[in-house]
């Protein structure tokens, strides 16, 4: 089926997840696009049905913070707004060391980033005060991520530059974590295109991990939910 076909299919639900993974001093910063692929099922919910990375790029060396959220905010966040399906596009910052004041510095800027403590430990889980914090373990999403290349699930637009660095990237990374804090980002990006790797793999860890529904199903579950004559609400 093709892409015109499907994104006008009912059924089917195209939704964008940006992943940001920012470098530390002369490090560089790497921005992915995926595109999650999401078909109805029975009842209430969806699946994943694909997963396709579209855009992969490293900020120019020297770009502040300030212009990064700049970017994202004004550009990248409000062109995927327009195409996605589900709602709106979603945001996935890692917040080891300076990420975490450049998620607070996009938060105020009126974006919307889902924080992502990346860990040297195996293991997820969500922070209980923030519903959109989590703590990440290197090695289940760089899985996560490797498995998804090697499936037929997963797919890249052509001529993506960065691309066939980030598939060597994939073969050499070790999936053991590193012997050291987990607050040592430049410990964590232990290889020279760690960046490329986490930005993609934070990207499809949301695409795993989440799967929305069509803004126009949910659209009409609240119309039934909120139609009288179909339910009684008990204050």
């Amino acid at each position: 089926m093709s892409d015109e076909v499907s994104r006008f299919n009912p059924n089917r639900c195209h939704h964008y997840i940006v992943g940001v993974s920012i470098g530390e001093a002369a490090e560089p910063t790497a921005c992915a696009v995926v595109e999650q692929r999401t078909i109805k099922v029975a009842g209430w919910g969806s699946e994943c049905e694909f997963i396709a990375l579209r855009q992969l790029e490293r900020m120019p060396f020297g770009t502040s913070h300030t212009d990064l959220v700049a970017y994202l905010r004004q550009k990248l966040m409000p062109s995927l707004d327009k195409m996605d399906q589900a709602g709106g596009a979603e945001l996935v910052v890692d917040v080891n060391a300076t990420g975490r004041a450049v998620a607070e510095l996009m938060a105020k800027q009126g974006l919307k980033p889902i924080k992502v403590s990346i860990t040297a430990a195996a293991g997820e889980a969500r922070d209980s005060a923030d519903f959109n914090e989590w703590r990440v373990g290197r090695p289940d999403m760089v899985g996560l991520l490797q498995l998804a290349m090697q499936s037929k699930r997963f797919d890249a637009a052509k001529g993506l530059d960065l691309l066939p660095v980030l598939g060597s990237e994939l073969q050499n990374f070790k999936l053991r974590a590193p012997s050291i804090r987990e607050t040592e980002l430049s410990a964590l990006r232990d290889t020279k295109h760690a960046d490329l790797v986490f930005a993609v793999g934070l990207a499809v860890w949301r695409a795993e991990r989440e799967i929305p529904i069509p803004r126009w199903e949910q659209r009409e579950w609240d119309r039934k939910f909120n139609d009288p004559a179909r339910f009684k609400h008990v204050v």
